[in-house]
């Protein structure tokens, strides 16, 4: 029995590439398999990119949550802090640099948008070797009459297995981006 259970398995795996080979599209113009192939590898490389990124522990906001509108990707807006562990110093600082970036900017709300520190580890041949916490924190300020800029920060600190956290010079906070928002879109991205 056990045999026959490992043949079927074994045939199985062998049979399923083969299934992905079929040509299903028949009625497609090359034109749509070369658009369909060149899209499938473009998602394969975003994915390999992601998977090398974790692997470095090289962390970056996903672009996933972004939202489009009329061809222009924007970052969701976030006006309720939900974060008070340490956010009042925190929102300081993004508040304050935002002004030296922007300074004919009003700022309309300063918003770390988690509850609490989002916790990772950083390994080293297969062994924890650093921890690591991240926080985002987002400024939306009013630019005159045209629209909005919509900026991100990151915080981060790291800590040693039995050492205290340290804050990262360039990254506390660290400017991540900003999108320019006219009018128009603001009504669609505030709904």
């Amino acid at each position: 029995m056990k045999k026959i259970t490992t043949s079927v398995v074994l045939l199985l795996m062998l049979a399923a590439p083969l299934q992905a080979q079929v040509y299903k599209d028949v009625d497609k113009t090359p034109k749509e398999r070369l658009n369909d192939f060149l899209g499938e590898t473009e998602k394969g490389m975003r994915k390999a990119g992601k998977t090398i990124s974790n692997f470095l522990g090289i962390e970056s906001k996903s672009s996933a949550d972004d939202i489009e509108i009329d061809g222009v990707k924007y970052m969701p807006l976030h006006t309720v802090n939900l974060f008070y562990a340490d956010s009042t110093g925190m929102i300081a600082r993004c508040k304050a640099d935002f002004k030296r970036r922007y300074s004919a900017a009003t700022v309309v709300a300063v918003a770390i948008p988690q509850e609490t520190w989002t916790e990772t580890v950083i390994k080293e041949n297969k062994k924890i070797t650093t921890y690591k916490r991240t926080a985002y924190c987002y400024v939306l300020a009013k630019d005159g009459t045209d629209g909005y800029i919509n900026a991100r920060y990151v915080f981060k600190e790291l800590r040693k297995p039995g050492s205290p956290w340290v804050k990262p010079e360039e990254s506390w906070p660290g400017f991540e981006r900003a999108d320019a928002i006219p009018n128009v879109h603001f009504k669609q991205l505030n709904k």
